[in-house]
């Protein structure tokens, strides 16, 4: 690889201006699917512009022998095969974060051939009133894809609809990790980027992400826009007309090479790579492919693999939930380290935009750390590395989202460099690179969500397993080698700050009950006051003195209600959240614990993040676990 310094972490995207970016919202033809499921599930089946393929499988789902016996087979058919057709066939796929994804199969709220191809086509109606075609006969629109079942296939879809419609692109040769094609969009100036992926979801599910001009995962002017256009019908090429036609180009190699590049020349600080003994695993999806060329070139030379999860596996074979945030993902992982006695777990999600961290403790057993502490631990030695390298702005700018602790908070204060919250998902954490260049003020230098994603300066706008790996290996080579350990840089950085504890809690809300008690849920915790806590009676008989409600952040609204109490009359005051609107609420207490709660945006599921802080790390746990037991309780009441 070329070895030349890559000195243009810093520079300011210029090129496309995204900011100033103001989408067209067309005239609204946006489709929607009868909602009584019988009559949604005939609409599919006669519906010309389905596909006999898809009416086939959606058949197959009752034993219809075709469209007229579909009535007689719907009611025939029994409780759970009706459920699962009304949540099928009774709404429209949802864009949630970034884009399309969800369950694949038939039906109006599945991936599938349609729902993909009519999303596709609204974004190149959107794009074509967007940019006049002098315009797009210059850039191209970036498409990549993971090693996820179906896939390819979307993504060679979307190169057919975007041709067909004189839009031209450059699609992989073969599966890539979601950050390269967000450094592709952002490099090589696309008009945007499409990202065929479902990231860490279990194999039954597919997604499309897309990325705008400037490579930020696609915002809300966007998302409005291509929803206004999401019609029932759109236009393509087949596949053996696409290898020779003039809108479509491979992806030159060269996008891989300068992506490993700027990796190898810009993120990590050097230590004795040799004497670390990593285990390594890509859990059966695309970052093997350019994390071993990485590490080798980074210098290091012991690198254990998880060999039964090297090779692409769509169905995951050893990881049926193929999430390294949890723990029954990453238990081959740890069966290596503990084999082979390693310093450090590294592992990527199936799209490597994620990286989980396991480290043995001061007694040797193996952790797996959240992604609050590996954020932190990131911060701390990103902030070093530039530092050492005289390149960390005056005004350099860590960016955090509003249910991520504050561990990494602290920890950026403490060197001098800013903070500030933005609301959840990558699109708004690399987002704010907008906001500062239009203010002219703070310098962006990197960003963490607690769900194991970070983005390491400006290039991969995005989250980015593969350079946050990287960063993290070296950073523990250079332990090693002055005789500590990435454990004992956490340990310490906890005594000088505190213990940050988190407790995240998933809800699910599958069936097509979901959405309702989603709705109810939320309205609930929304019009809590301070009045309204009631703590469980364990917590209530052991007399503890229980923590206070100061302060409401509601992001739907845009409001933060701060409460005091003055005798028996409890003052609320509200002022005005300056930030996007996003449907998440957020409690701050008395005692520095503090809880959130958001629907997902990719999954049928409510998150709540429990969160301690003290200098003692049990009391940090029963401040997070108290607080758990309150909600728990309170969900309980509402949906029992």
């Amino acid at each position: 690889m070329n070895k030349e310094p890559y000195e243009i972490l810093y520079t300011p995207i210029e090129h496309s201006k995204p900011h100033e970016t103001v989408w067209p919202l067309l005239k609204d033809i946006s489709f929607t699917p009868p909602a009584e499921p019988e009559a949604a599930y005939r609409e599919w089946l006669n519906a010309p512009y389905i596909s006999d393929d898809l009416k086939k499988e959606a058949r197959a789902l009752t034993g219809a022998k075709d469209s007229l016996d579909a009535a007689a087979a719907f009611a025939q058919a029994d409780e759970i095969t009706r459920a699962g057709i009304a949540d099928a066939f009774s709404s429209i796929l949802s864009f949630g974060t970034a884009g399309l994804r969800g369950v694949m199969g038939p039906g109006f709220n599945r991936m599938n051939t349609w729902t993909v191809g009519t999303t596709i086509q609204a974004l190149a109606d959107v794009l074509k009133e967007a940019y006049n075609s002098r315009e797009r006969k210059k850039r191209y629109v970036a498409i990549g894809f993971d090693t996820r079942h179906g896939s390819e296939a979307f993504a060679w879809l979307s190169a057919g609809i975007l041709a067909a419609n004189d839009i031209k692109v450059r699609i992989f040769e073969k599966y890539v990790p979601t950050p390269l094609v967000a450094y592709a969009t952002h490099r090589q100036e696309c008009l945007a980027g499409i990202m065929v992926t479902a990231s860490h979801n279990p194999r039954q599910y597919s997604g499309v992400k897309f990325y705008e001009d400037g490579g930020i995962q696609m915002g809300e002017g966007l998302a409005e826009a291509v929803n206004l256009r999401r019609g029932d019908s759109y236009i393509t090429l087949p596949r053996q007309q696409l290898e020779d036609h003039d809108n479509v180009e491979r992806m030159p190699g060269s996008a891989e090479m300068n992506y490993l590049n700027y990796l190898v020349n810009n993120l990590p600080p050097r230590g004795d790579e040799s004497e670390l003994k990593i285990v390594f695993t890509p859990i059966h999806g695309t970052g093997a492919r350019f994390v071993m060329p990485l590490l080798e070139d980074l210098g290091f030379r012991n690198v254990i693999t998880v060999d039964e999860q090297m090779a692409p596996d769509p169905d995951f074979t050893t990881a049926p939930a193929p999430n390294p945030e949890q723990e029954p993902a990453m238990a081959l992982a740890k069966e290596y380290a503990e084999r082979n006695q390693a310093d450090i777990v590294l592992a990527t999600d199936p799209d490597a935009d994620r990286l989980a961290v396991m480290v043995p403790d001061s007694s040797g057993e193996w952790q797996l750390l959240t992604g609050n502490q590996v954020g932190g631990l990131l911060t701390y030695y990103y902030i070093n590395f530039l530092k050492a390298r005289d390149r960390l702005p005056e005004d350099a700018t860590l960016v955090i989202t509003v249910v991520t602790d504050k561990f990494g908070a602290a920890i950026a204060e403490a060197m001098d460099v800013n903070v500030t919250e933005a609301l959840t998902g990558f699109k708004n954490i690399c987002g704010k690179i907008r906001e500062f260049k239009i203010h002219g003020r703070n310098t962006y230098i990197m960003g963490y969500e607690e769900s194991i994603g970070y983005a390491l300066g400006q290039e991969v706008l995005d989250k980015d397993g593969i350079s946050a790996l990287a960063l993290l290996a070296s950073a523990a080579a250079k332990e090693k080698a002055e005789g500590s350990s990435v454990w004992d840089r956490l340990i310490a950085l906890q005594e000088r700050h505190g213990y940050y504890v988190s407790l995240p809690v998933q809800h699910s809300l599958t069936g097509p009950g979901g959405p309702a008690l989603k709705d109810k849920v939320m309205r609930s915790f929304r019009h809590i006051s301070s009045d309204d806590l009631r703590f469980s009676a364990e917590d209530m008989e052991e007399g503890k003195e229980l923590p206070r409600l100061l302060r409401k952040d509601d992001y739907l609204q845009q409001r933060s209600f701060t409460y005091e109490r003055h005798g028996d009359t409890l003052v609320a005051e509200s002022t005005q959240i300056e930030e996007l609107r996003s449907d998440v609420l957020r409690f701050i207490f008395s005692d520095g614990s503090w809880f959130a709660l958001r629907p997902s945006g990719t999954e049928p599921k409510l998150k709540f993040y429990f969160y301690g802080h003290h200098k003692d790390e049990a009391a940090a746990l029963a401040q997070a676990e108290r607080l758990s037991r309150m909600v728990k309780h309170r969900i309980a009441e509402i949906a029992p």
